[in-house]
């Protein structure tokens, strides 16, 4: 796959709301799909999660979830997500009809996500994103933060929050966003948020 280094984002939106179908454009006409997996694509989405590498996967996976949502085969019987609150999207994200990576959307309300700092009545979402192996450091993230915005956007939330490495690219596509930084902890990580 080329880079998408040095592409400027053109657009990112929903293309399909009863499927969950989202995508980021790029100003060279490449499209990033981000959609809600379903029955038949189960093969192929065990197939991408072996091209993962257990550490990168390790970071992805959450332990404060139901575990089965890590489970392909589950994954992809999941009920279409409506906008329900607390939720989560579950998505595979495609370039030209492969899949380049998985990514989770979390809603739920300020009140449960209290360490951001947020009104415990508003709707937040939380997101995290994995790239296959051969896809990292090629712009897979940059395309996520801008969908992640476009998915918030869209099932109305009032904030985007999340947690990453200072050092990583996702925490400096974040500060270019203009994400606020809640907090620094010793281990490297950063919480920020952003308000839609």
């Amino acid at each position: 796959m080329k880079s998408l280094r040095g592409l400027t984002i053109v657009g990112a939106g929903c293309l399909d709301k009863r499927l969950n179908i989202f995508f980021t454009d790029y100003d060279d006409g490449t499209r990033i799909v981000f959609r809600q997996p379903r029955k038949p694509d189960s093969g192929d989405c065990r197939v991408a999660r072996r091209k993962i590498s257990d550490d990168n996967w390790e970071r992805y996976r959450r332990r404060n979830v139901e575990q089965s949502i890590y489970d392909m085969k589950y994954r992809c019987k999941m009920p279409l997500y409506k906008g329900e609150c607390p939720g989560i999207l579950p998505l595979i994200i495609e370039l030209d009809g492969d899949i380049v990576g998985f990514s989770d959307i979390f809603f739920n309300t300020g009140e449960y996500f209290s360490r951001y700092k947020v009104e415990p009545e508003s709707k937040c979402c939380n997101g995290s994103i994995v790239a296959l192996d051969k896809y990292c450091g090629l712009g897979i993230g940059t395309a996520y933060a801008s969908t992640s915005n476009a998915i918030g956007r869209h099932y109305r939330c009032q904030y985007i929050l999340g947690t990453t490495f200072m050092k990583g690219g996702m925490y400096q596509i974040r500060q270019k966003d203009g994400w606020e930084t809640i907090q620094k902890y010793t281990n490297g990580m950063v919480d920020h948020k952003k308000r839609l």
